[in-house]
This record gives C-alpha cells, sequence and structure tokens, in this order.
C-alpha cells in the first residue's frame, strides 16, 4: 500500500524538525540562512503547508544534508508506518 501525500508530507516536515533538532538549529538559524521567512518556515515545519522542493533543498544545505536524504528518510518511516500487507498474494 502507497502512503498518501499527506502523510509523506508530515513526514517530511518531521524529518526537517528531527534534524534542526540533531544539528541545534532553531527557526530563526533557518531563517537568517534561507529565503523564507519566520511564517513561511514554521508553516512548513508544523505541517500545515508543504515545503517546496527548492524550500527543502535550501533548509536542507543549512542543516549539513540533503533534500534526497530528508525525502528517502521520510519515505522509509511512511512505509514502516503503513498497515502491513500480505504482498505474496499480489
Amino acid at each position: 500500500m502507497k502512503p498518501n501525500a499527506f502523510t509523506v508530507d508530515t513526514l517530511i516536515s518531521g524529518e526537517v524538525r528531527a534534524e534542526m533538532a540533531r544539528q541545534k538549529i532553531g527557526v530563526i538559524d533557518l531563517v537568517a540562512e534561507t529565503s523564507l521567512t519566520r511564517n513561511q518556515l514554521n508553516d512548513r515545519i508544523n505541517g500545515r503547508y508543504q515545503f517546496s522542493f527548492g524550500e527543502l533543498d535550501e533548509v536542507a544545505r543549512v542543516l549539513g544534508t540533503s533534500s534526497i536524504k530528508i525525502i528517502q528518510s521520510a519515505r522509509e518511516r511512511a512505509e514502516t508506518q503503513s498497515p502491513t500487507t500480505d504482498r505474496s498474494a499480489a
């Protein structure tokens, strides 16, 4: 079963928050290093709006990672949180 877009977007936001915590980088720090305003960044990391690819790339760069790694982590988490299905029946 494929995770829906809402779930993946929520998980991407969660991955960004987790990386911010690991790096001890706050919203103000990210705002200073990206083109996002404080409100825009808060809306995205809290899941109210999706990150665009460009925004995610900017944020990932400041966090010392890549947007691809953030998306991969979110996808992996989505797959582990999806209901299990018997794939042998397919």
